[in-house]
């Protein structure tokens, strides 16, 4: 069956982490994925990485940013691989010793190609969210919080689209 192709992958990798302070921290991945198809599709090299940054102005208060791009291969459409770019940002500042306001937002992208000569594809995702919260220290191992979570996914597919917006409350003990 030509829509369920075998394929191989290669990737060539450069780790590094820079820590110059106590209040600044980057770790990265980046390099070259190798992709090779059984059934006579092209072959690709495309780039990939994973990149993490932190800073700590202050006592209490961070920041953090996280940037991805990689290949995976598609579980819900036969014949298709997809691209994933994504981002992601957080900040947190406690107040009080206690009470830790947070706020994260992300956005990610898929682009699908045919992992096949057989196959077409043409779906493409872009999703995005963000996410408030506030978690309050109870004592010291036991941890309580709110959430406000927003969701959305436009898709070319229109059936994998979705808008969800969510509540919660969380709680946690931390030995």
């Amino acid at each position: 069956n030509q829509a369920n192709s075998n394929q191989n992958f290669e990737q060539a990798d450069l780790r590094a982490s820079y820590n110059p302070t106590g209040k600044l921290n980057a770790s990265g991945l980046v390099g070259l994925e190798f992709r090779q198809f059984d059934t006579g599709s092209h072959d690709s090299v495309t780039p990939v990485l994973d990149l993490s940054a932190s800073y700590k102005p202050f006592d209490g208060t961070s920041i953090s940013i996280d940037a991805s791009r990689g290949t995976q291969t598609s579980a819900a459409l036969l014949g298709q691989d997809y691209t994933s770019t994504q981002f992601q940002a957080t900040a947190q500042q406690r107040l009080l010793q206690r009470v830790v306001l947070s706020f994260t937002a992300g956005y990610q992208n898929l682009d699908y190609f045919g992992a096949d000569t057989h196959t077409v594809a043409s779906r493409e995702d872009n999703y995005y969210f963000i996410q408030p919260a506030i978690d309050i220290r109870i004592t010291n191992f036991w941890f309580a919080g709110a959430f406000f979570v927003h969701r959305e996914n436009t898709s070319t597919f229109s059936n994998f689209g979705f808008n969800d917006t969510q509540v919660g409350i969380r709680t946690a003990l931390k030995f």
